[in-house]
Formats: structure tokens, sequence, C-alpha cells
């Protein structure tokens, strides 16, 4: 049972004056926990599989390009391996050496480590916070590959070269990405006729809705065969069950109210973006649905400005998907809605959003100071909607709230415009739940809150 199993006290209902101080992050210093589990075998293993498929194009690139390239890639495996040892063996966390537009802000929060609580000190990798460890490990990927490397030529003199010449733009994420979209899916036509073609109802939004939550999760083998969307309503039937907190009518109610009481121009919806593939298709479901509901007339897509905890959305990943729809020639309807959503990015009524704060550790109520511009943006939008789990961690600063704390009061001063978290549970931390079931949870799945069976759908009017 991890650290957060004992967190409830009783499962009593509590407020935000029932909290004397603010909890503590989670971390890799408590044993059991899966912050613990992740710094001390998934992200050696995430480096390894990086390491891995460099090491097996490094052959390829040697004859379709030159010698340099593969010194190239030698030079990045060379630092991950060190980054790598330094993991597995808890050392000091150090400063980047790189040119990119966030460096300073990274470097700040190591130079300024003694100023952490208690619990966040040492900044090493098994007692610094676990969010700030785990996005520090994606940052330093990115630093490997891109930052300028000292090298000695044959004459024994220092000389300076980058040696991303060909590699800059290398994501070592991309093919697992790109195998994880397969337009031929059955189920995607039926997604699509009831974001382009159903009448608005709320039975229809929370359909929608939740596909949107279930994302790449969801189990796209359940709808094989025939008669899908017969299948596509029972199974979601089903999985109602599986959402613990359900704000969907809330959040419904709230769309409706844009539609009546504010004018068309201004109802812009803001989607902070998690996975490429499945996900992201069933985001798009999601923005159409709003889009042409008239619950949004403009829609904004957050994306990273870098490869980030494998599989989230680039701006160079939301066009690959959007092509590879449009390019299918068995499927018309998919085809015809990649072209509807490519009109959309041409008519600028939908626009890609990059901003180097989605990539740093900073927690989300931190925003308003490390970004202004973009908390400021988002204070525009009439409805901000939290993709995954990263970004449910960072809304509510990735600590150790009690189960039954409410979702408002756990995003602290976080309130730029109204937002709704569609979040599958892959952490151990989870807010707004009913009393008692967490506990009722813990007793028949003690993974419960990682397995990824489980979702919310948390709603915050500002």
């Amino acid at each position: 049972m991890s650290a957060s199993s004992d967190r409830d006290g009783g499962d009593s209902s509590i407020h935000v004056s029932d909290i004397q101080s603010i909890p503590a992050r989670l971390s890799a210093r408590f044993k059991g926990s899966f912050a613990y589990f992740t710094i001390r075998d998934r992200l050696p293993v995430t480096l390894t599989r990086v390491i891995d498929g460099l090491s097996r194009k490094i052959s390829k690139w040697k004859i379709e390009h030159n010698e340099d390239v593969a010194a190239d890639a030698i030079a990045i495996i060379s630092k991950l391996s060190k980054l790598r040892n330094e993991m597995q063996t808890n050392k000091a966390i150090e400063e980047l050496n790189d040119q990119y537009e966030d460096v300073s802000v990274w470097n700040d929060y190591v130079k300024d480590a003694d100023q952490l609580p208690e619990l966040e000190r040492p900044l090493k990798w098994f007692t610094a916070s676990w969010l700030f460890a785990e996005c520090y490990m994606y940052r330093a990927i990115f630093s490997a590959i891109t930052t300028r490397q000292a090298l000695i030529d044959s004459t024994m003199k220092m000389k300076q070269r980058y040696y991303n010449r060909f590699l800059k733009a290398y994501d070592p994420f991309e093919e697992q990405k790109y195998k994880s979209f397969n337009v031929d899916d059955q189920i995607f036509p039926s997604v699509i006729e009831l974001a382009t073609n159903a009448s608005h109802s709320y039975e229809n939004f929370a359909q929608v809705l939740q596909f949107s939550l279930w994302g790449n999760m969801f189990d796209l083998s359940l709808f094989s065969g025939v008669d899908v969307s017969t299948k596509l309503s029972t199974q979601l039937k089903t999985m109602e069950s599986l959402v613990l907190s359900n704000d969907d009518r809330q959040t419904c109610s709230y769309l409706e109210y844009l539609i009546d009481n504010v004018p068309i121009l201004e109802r812009r919806v803001d989607f902070i973006l998690d996975n490429t593939g499945p996900e992201l298709f069933f985001d798009l479901c999601l923005a159409e649905y709003l889009y042409r509901h008239n619950m949004a007339s403009t829609v904004y897509f957050h994306v990273k400005s870098m490869p980030w905890f494998v599989s989230d959305v680039m701006r160079k990943d939301f066009f690959w998907q959007i092509e590879k729809m449009k390019a299918t020639d068995n499927c018309s309807i998919m085809a015809e809605f990649g072209g509807r959503l490519q009109q959309h990015m041409q008519d600028n009524t939908w626009q890609i959003v990059e901003n180097s704060f989605w990539t740093t550790c900073h927690d989300y109520n931190d925003m308003s100071t490390v970004a202004p511009d973009l908390y400021n943006s988002l204070r525009k939008s009439s409805l901000v909607i939290f993709k995954g789990d990263l970004n449910y961690r960072k809304l509510l600063g990735d600590r150790n709230w009690p189960s039954t704390y409410q979702f408002c009061a756990a995003l602290r001063s976080f309130r730029p415009a109204p937002i709704v978290a569609l979040r599958t549970l892959k952490a151990d931390l989870v807010v707004g739940l009913a009393d008692g079931l967490s506990n009722q949870l813990f007793e028949r799945e003690s993974n419960w809150m990682i397995a990824g069976k489980y979702g919310v759908i948390q709603f915050c009017e500002s």
C-alpha cells in the first residue's frame, strides 16, 4: 500500500478551513510510494529505451548521412547514460547547461534549493519532489539532444560545435507516438458522427466528454466487430461507474449558460493537451462538438514545445495526426473530418499555442508569477480543459491532499477561468471523492490510484 493509502483519516468530509497547512509534495523519499517506484524503476527504463533507440539507429545514420551524425548520437548516449547513473545512485541534481529559453527557470530552482521545504531537500533524485525530479529528467533528455558540446579534435585542440546539426529536432518518442494512432479503428467513425452530426443534449455531450476522458486508456478492442454504435453507448454506460467524481452535468450546464449569456465571439475554450494518438483524436472530437454547437467560437490547443513524458502532443504531432486522418483512403468520414479540422486551423478559429511553462517543473499555482503572460491569456478563456494525469498533478501541486478535499480548494490561487479536469488516475493523489470511497477502493484494489482504470471529471467555476 502506498504512502497515500492512509491519508483519509476515516474519510470524513474535509473542507478548506480544516487544512491547517499545505500538504507535502509527493516524493520518492517515501519508500513504497508510486513516486519511489517511478524514480527507482520507471524512469531508468525510459532512459534505457531512449539510449537503445539511438544505438539502433547509429549504423543506419552512418550509411544514410555521415560519420558526424553517428558521433552526434554517441555523444547524446554518453550524456543520457551519465544521467541514468546519477539517478540510480541518488546524486545531486545539477543545473542545466544549454541555451533554451526556459533554462534560467530551471537553474533558478536548482540554485534556490535551500529555500525549498525540508521534505523537498536536498535536491537529489530520491529526496526532491517527485514532480521536479520527473520533469527534470525529460528536460535533461532535451538538453542532451540540443546542448553545445566541447569536443577535442585530432590535433588535441578544444573546439566548439553543436552536435545537433542533424539531431537537433530529434524526438526520441516519435515512433512510439505515431504507432499509437490507427485510423482504421472501428470506433472512430461512430465518435466522429456523434461529434459532427448529433444534436446537442446532455447525453450526447456526456458521451463525447467521456471519450476525451478515457483517451488512449480506452480499450478499443471492446468495439471490434459489428454494431459499433450500440457497443459504444453500452460500454460507456458500463464505464460510468469508474468515474469516481463526475461533474459532467455541471460542465454541460455551464457551457449551455455560455450560449445564452456570452456573445459568441467571446466564447473561447482552451485545451491543455496530453497524449498524441487516440486521446488527441477524442479531444478533437470534443472540440468539434463544442464548436459546432456554438459553445466555443475559438479553440486554443496548448501543446508541448519539446518531447515530453513520452507521448505528449507537440505541434508537429498535432499536424501529423490531422494529415494522417485526411490521407486515409478507406474511411471517408475520417478523411472528411481531417479536412474539416484542417480548415478550422487555416481559418484561425482553432489555434496552436506553445509556451515553455508547460514543460517546467512548476505547478500551476506558480503560473501567475512564473508565466504571467500565459496566465493572463487563460483569463480570457470561457473554459480551460486540462487533460491527463500530469496536468492534474500540476493543478493540485502534486501534494498529498486528503481524497475528500474539495477540487476547487486544492487549486488554491490558480483560478484564471472556469476549469474542467479530465483525468485517468495514474498517480497516487486525487481529491473530490465522496466520504468513504477511498477506503472502499483500497479494500478491493490496492493499486486503484495508479492502474489507469478509474477517472475523474472535475469542474471548478472561477
